[in-house]
């Protein structure tokens, strides 16, 4: 199997990229692809659709190609990989729980491979990362290799989007799953955030909605310690997101989306989940 990583300052880019790659005499038939949505999405996918690539895609937050960090880009990862070896699904989430989103992903996976790892990535500024997360996990009935994540949209928090090289959903999963048995799928989840400030209990909360952190009103303990208030900008209150421990050690972060006027925040319910620090 081979690859290559390219990033795109705008779609036109993309076929001279797809080009170069084709030069090498390669066949690809899978791209992994992210984009700011300052681009035409629904323009992404046709391009691959050309060359027969099926196309794993998301709009994003700021983006990631060989080290570097670019922003308002699209960047993919295009491989020659055996179409035996992986298969691709959309589920629509209007209609549907985000568990019951994840358990039809672990049904269908299981009719394919018997021994599935997972790529799963969530359009829909409410849908539940972690519940579409629990419904895979207790679809399948074990723990499997499992990556993925939530689009984005520049930070905007208006619509984010997943695609492939045929369709654009605003709400739903799409669900990449390769055999284990041919492809070995690893990875890590990293941070540079560190806790500040003793430890807290969250005292009231509902869903992904935080009312209370030791008693007081959640914007008040914002306020306290980070200085933020209700006219605080999106982008900076996420830059503080909420450090959860769990019983066996290892943590969660749970960024701020939202600050409402009753005080209480709306935090995303899946960011990154982290092992405990090793010394």
């Amino acid at each position: 199997m081979n690859s290559t990583v390219f990033s795109a300052a705008s779609v036109d880019q993309i076929e001279e990229n797809i080009q170069n790659f084709l030069r090498k005499e390669l066949k690809p038939t899978l791209a992994i692809v992210f984009s700011s949505v300052a681009h035409k999405l629904k323009e992404i996918g046709p391009i691959f659709a050309k060359h027969d690539i099926d196309v794993f895609g998301a709009s994003s937050s700021g983006e990631i190609a060989n080290d570097e960090v670019y922003e308002s880009a699209i960047v993919a990862m295009i491989l020659d990989i055996n179409r035996d070896y992986y298969k691709l699904n959309v589920f629509e989430g209007e209609k549907e729980a985000s568990y019951q989103v994840g358990q039809g992903v672990a049904e269908w996976a299981k009719t394919i491979y018997d021994n599935p790892a997972f790529m799963v990535i969530s359009a829909g500024l409410h849908a539940d990362g972690e519940q579409i997360v629990n419904g895979i996990i207790d679809g399948m009935k074990r723990q499997l290799p499992l990556f993925g994540g939530l689009a984005g949209d520049d930070l905007k928090a208006q619509e984010t989007f997943i695609f492939t090289s045929s369709r654009l959903l605003n709400n739903g999963v799409l669900a990449l799953i390769f055999d284990r048995t041919a492809v070995d799928l690893r990875g890590v989840a990293v941070s540079g955030w560190k806790g500040v400030g003793t430890a807290k209990t969250i005292t009231k909360a509902a869903g992904n909605v935080v009312y209370g952190i030791d008693g007081m009103p959640a914007l008040d303990v914002y306020h306290k310690y980070l200085n933020i208030t209700e006219e605080t900008p999106f982008m900076h209150a996420a830059e503080y997101p909420l450090h959860l421990m769990r019983e066996d050690g290892s943590y969660v972060l749970r960024s701020v989306m939202t600050i409402n006027k009753d005080k209480s925040i709306f935090i995303l319910p899946y960011s990154l989940n982290l092992c405990p620090e090793k010394t």
